[in-house]
């Protein structure tokens, strides 16, 4: 459902720029930045190797046995840079719908701080995404808010979307190529729950997620939670085809699922392994009749204040 960059992880490093704004896809990428000819990619981070003593290395080793290339990130990732409105930064992106997959044009987009649950700070002209649903969208360093996506002439049944940014890319490293979303419209919607008995709520709202491990690769068998919920929600996760189901109980090799009916507010969405340890939290805004958009893994841990 998101196409987001791979990622690979290693120990025993300083990073130096922060992973909110993916900067490498591996070790290749932390050439020239800089660093020394020692640079590695971590968590989509450039690192330098800390300068230990080798005998300190081998003892490290030997007490903390093989890395887990999968969950060893947890607990390791770097704090949050704090943001600064001063640091002007890109974000790329193409929204496609989820059954035609075509390309959405005209759709509006506003920035909205992540404390602004109404975006009544942003004052500007919504940007618009152009004839191939593309649109660049001038954020700051360390934006940790979300996109208010609207409706178009060319797509007027699109379900109203709030999309949590990630990753930020750095105002020196905006890809190409832009990060492809899927967004939902009314008919998409009502597809996702066809087979669900259950009906859609106009009063609630809905989110939309998909999971990272820690190469941001999308991991089966994890389980994912929300709090609060209401009497009317269901939660579904997709299976490998991409296809919603109810029972399935936890995520396939999609990584991706769902809540249908969620009460508007801040809801808190947790994520665990299948041993039941937990990799991260991510604090949403919900509103009625919308959908809530996220990826979240280890490297993604988003708490509203």
């Amino acid at each position: 459902m998101f196409v987001i960059p791979v990622i690979a992880s290693i120990a025993a490093c300083t990073v130096v720029i922060h992973s909110d704004r993916a900067q490498c896809s591996g070790n290749e990428d932390c050439v020239g930045r800089g660093l020394s000819a020692n640079a590695v990619c971590l968590v989509g981070v450039c690192a330098e190797p800390d300068p230990v003593a080798a005998d300190e290395v081998d003892a490290a080793v030997e007490d903390s046995g093989p890395a887990d290339p999968i969950w060893g990130c947890i607990g390791k990732v770097p704090p949050a840079l704090a943001p600064d409105p001063s640091v002007p930064v890109t974000f790329r992106a193409r929204y496609v719908g989820l059954i035609s997959s075509s390309a959405m044009s005209g759709l509006t987009i506003k920035p909205c701080e992540v404390k602004d649950a109404t975006c009544a700070g942003f004052t500007g002209t919504p940007f618009l995404t152009n004839d191939n649903g593309q649109v660049d969208v001038p954020l700051h360093n360390g934006f940790r808010g979300y996109l208010e996506i609207g409706p178009s002439e060319q797509v007027p049944n699109l379900m109203p979307t709030l999309s949590y940014i990630q990753p930020v890319p750095d105002k020196n490293n905006m890809p190409e190529k832009p990060f492809t979303w899927v967004l939902l419209t009314k008919s998409d919607l009502d597809f996702l729950v066809a087979n669900s008995q259950k009906a859609v709520n106009p009063e609630l709202g809905h989110i939309i997620y998909g999971t990272r491990n820690c190469q941001y690769v999308r991991p089966p068998n994890t389980r994912v939670r929300a709090e609060p919920i209401a009497a009317d929600t269901f939660a579904f996760y997709t299976d490998p085809s991409g296809l919603p189901s109810l029972t399935q109980g936890k995520t396939s090799v999609s990584g991706n699922g769902g809540f249908i009916n969620m009460p508007p507010g801040y809801v808190t969405v947790h994520f665990s392994t299948e041993n039941g340890d937990d990799v991260g939290a991510f604090e949403v805004l919900v509103r009625a009749g919308t959908i809530t958009q996220l990826v979240f893994g280890p490297a993604v841990d988003i708490k509203v204040e």
